[in-house]
């Protein structure tokens, strides 16, 4: 017997972790079951935190191109910063 997850990430890749429980003979107990959901959740969160490290850093990657190309942007943002905001009129 064995607990299983499965994961479903963002790019649609699966993946299946899986932690054995319990003896050969077929007894599971409350303690060996709590120790393999220790265990695969421990597994789940180390996958996870992989992936969204992977994805902070292309994403960084994507905006540090995206900052460099728009660098002359800023002037056109500086200039509508110091004009007043138009009020709405109240209904």
């Amino acid at each position: 017997m064995s607990v299983q997850l499965t994961l479903r990430l963002r790019n649609g890749e699966k993946k299946l972790l899986s932690e054995p429980v319990g003896h050969t003979d077929g007894e599971v107990d409350l303690v060996d079951l709590h120790q393999a959901i220790s265990k695969v959740q421990e597994k789940a969160n180390n996958l996870l935190t992989v992936c969204v490290e992977e994805q902070k850093s292309a994403g960084l990657q994507n905006n540090r191109g995206a900052v460099e190309g728009n660098e002359d942007d800023n002037d056109e943002d500086e200039e509508s910063e110091n004009e007043p905001e138009e009020k709405k009129p109240k209904k």
